[in-house]
């Protein structure tokens, strides 16, 4: 049964409540009540109310009974008539009747009540509490802070106040603040699933990864049935590169609950990581069946189309995504590079500057843009987008000193490359996740070519399931002119998966090999069309 009021003042507010001694047929009333038989129990209470229908008392019961009952309308019928016949304020009914408001998402009504509880009673910590669940209902996550808090100066024990704050908190990612209110309800014995969800969400947000997991598992004992904790274990798993574990969660998380959409697209997401491309389109295949309107599952299967080459699909998605947000940048930029795939590079130049337009501080837009010019070529005008890019911080800027490095040595400036290619090198091996892509190139532009060749091999090892790293080490040997070794690595970039043929066509790091018998053969193998 739900408790509405709990407090010592309910039995100093009884005389004021019903105002005359209790007939027989409401004692019998009430037995019925916490027997549980609410039919037989309200049919006794209408009677009364017939013969009596001033009698605020039985008035207060019934709307009781009809809270119990879920007839939240009727319940509150009852306690607003109550309220009348006494033309007394009374905390009880204020309550209930606000209860009932809340059950009915008449927010503002509720809040009132639970405002003249408080006015009454100052020291009514329920109804502090009561009026905080309301903000969480409406967004006013500050506002039911200040609630929980003015519960818990009265009643510093009252554990679930605790949750409830630091789950307000967690909207406001106010997570360290959070987590030390769960650990205050866990030492006050609050041990439900709920709360554990939560501060497993909070320090998987301060990525505090292993602790998370710790407290998901503890959210997942308690209550197993629950697809959330699962979902979020995925999450903590995936950022730890515990791949295979991370899908094994997402899966529990959407058998628990098939139409969690967020479960499909994350699974869809670790997927795409290990170069499963078939998998991650249909995980977000799923999301979006479910979920016509997700945003994020269309921009991630139009990425995943891209790389396995369906451009003209990739861009439906990604114009999808710009249907629902028409200022969604990352999907300007991401059809723009489909559509520089295509050879459509008018288009995907059209796409950068509706990109740059919408944000012109947005530094990969410039990036995208310098990056089709090196296509066309205007090496000049990419060499200036390329520095734009790097002048407004772009995240990894050491791929576009890369670029810029390339365009100016097609420019003929190497000893300015040189000095981009330098410091691509400096960035990368400072970093504790390294892009030895990248690094290979740029010492193979500046001559080492050994240790260019150890840095594909590094990244060979690390994801062996990765076909870009074997292509990418075809691509070296074709320029160091080395045609078997070339052969070998595009010959296992088509075993591990790759299939963009269109960016092979293109791809003038692979001219040293393209008119040899070999490549031929290799063609033929796969029964490649490629001409």
């Amino acid at each position: 049964m739900k408790k509405i009021f709990t407090t010592i003042l309910a039995l100093a507010l009884i005389p004021i409540l019903y105002g005359q001694s209790e007939p027989r047929l409401m004692t019998k009333a009430k037995e019925l009540k916490e027997k549980g038989q609410f039919q037989e129990c309200l049919k006794l209470m209408d009677q009364v109310i017939a013969e009596q229908p001033d009698y605020a008392g039985a008035r207060f019961d019934r709307g009781e009974v009809y809270y119990e009952m879920e007839y939240y309308n009727e319940a509150i019928k009852d306690f607003e008539s109550g309220i009348k016949i006494l033309n007394l304020k009374t905390v009880i009914a204020y309550n209930q009747c606000g209860m009932s408001k809340l059950a009915t998402k008449n927010y503002h009504g509720a809040i009132e009540d639970f405002s003249n509880a408080v006015e009454i009673f100052p020291e009514y910590y329920e109804a502090y509490f009561n009026r905080g669940n309301v903000k969480i209902e409406i967004a006013d996550y500050k506002g039911a802070i200040a609630d929980y808090t003015k519960a818990l100066l009265i009643n510093p024990r009252y554990v679930e106040a605790y949750y409830k704050r630091g789950a307000a908190k967690v909207r406001l990612e106010n997570f360290t603040s959070a987590i030390e209110d769960f650990e205050y309800a866990i030492k006050l014995n609050y041990n439900k699933w709920e709360l554990y969800n939560n501060m497993g969400f909070s320090k998987y947000s301060l990525g505090m990864y292993k602790e998370a997991i710790e407290d998901l598992n503890k959210a997942i004992e308690l209550d197993p049935q629950q697809a959330v904790p699962f979902k979020y274990k995925g999450d903590a798993l995936g950022k730890l590169k515990d791949y295979e574990n991370a899908k094994l969660s997402y899966k529990r998380a959407y058998n628990l609950d098939p139409n969690y959409s967020e479960a499909f697209n994350e699974s869809g997401l670790i997927n795409l990581e290990l170069a499963k491309y078939k998998e991650a389109v249909e995980d977000f295949t799923k999301a979006i069946n479910i979920n016509p309107k997700f945003e994020s599952a269309y921009f991630n299967r139009g990425r995943v189309l891209r790389i396995i080459g369906k451009y003209n699909e990739a861009i439906s998605d990604f114009s999808k995504v710009i249907e629902m947000n028409p200022v969604h940048v990352a999907a300007f930029i991401n059809r723009g590079n489909t559509k520089r795939d295509m050879s459509d590079f008018d288009g995907a130049i059209e796409d950068a500057n509706i990109a740059i337009e919408i944000d012109k501080n947005n530094a990969t837009a410039y990036f995208l843009r310098g990056y089709i010019k090196n296509y066309i070529p205007d090496y000049k005008a990419a060499i200036e987008d390329y520095t734009k890019a790097l002048e407004l911080n772009i995240n990894n800027a050491y791929r576009v000193l890369h670029f810029r490095g390339r365009a100016k040595m097609d420019l003929g400036d190497t000893l300015s490359a040189a000095e981009d290619f330098k410091k691509v090198i400096e960035i990368i091996e400072k970093s504790e996740s390294k892009d030895f892509s990248v690094l290979a190139y740029s010492y193979f532009f500046l001559g080492q070519s050994a240790k260019a060749i150890q840095c594909l091999n590094v990244e060979i090892a690390d994801r062996p399931y990765n076909p870009w790293a074997y292509y990418n080490m075809a691509c070296l040997y074709s320029l160091m002119n080395r045609v078997p070794d070339a052969i070998k690595y595009l010959d296992l970039a088509f075993e591990k998966g790759y299939s963009e043929l269109d960016h092979l066509k293109k791809d003038e790091d692979l001219k040293n090999i393209k008119k040899t018998p070999e490549f031929k053969q290799l063609m033929n193998k796969y029964a490649f069309i490629y001409w």
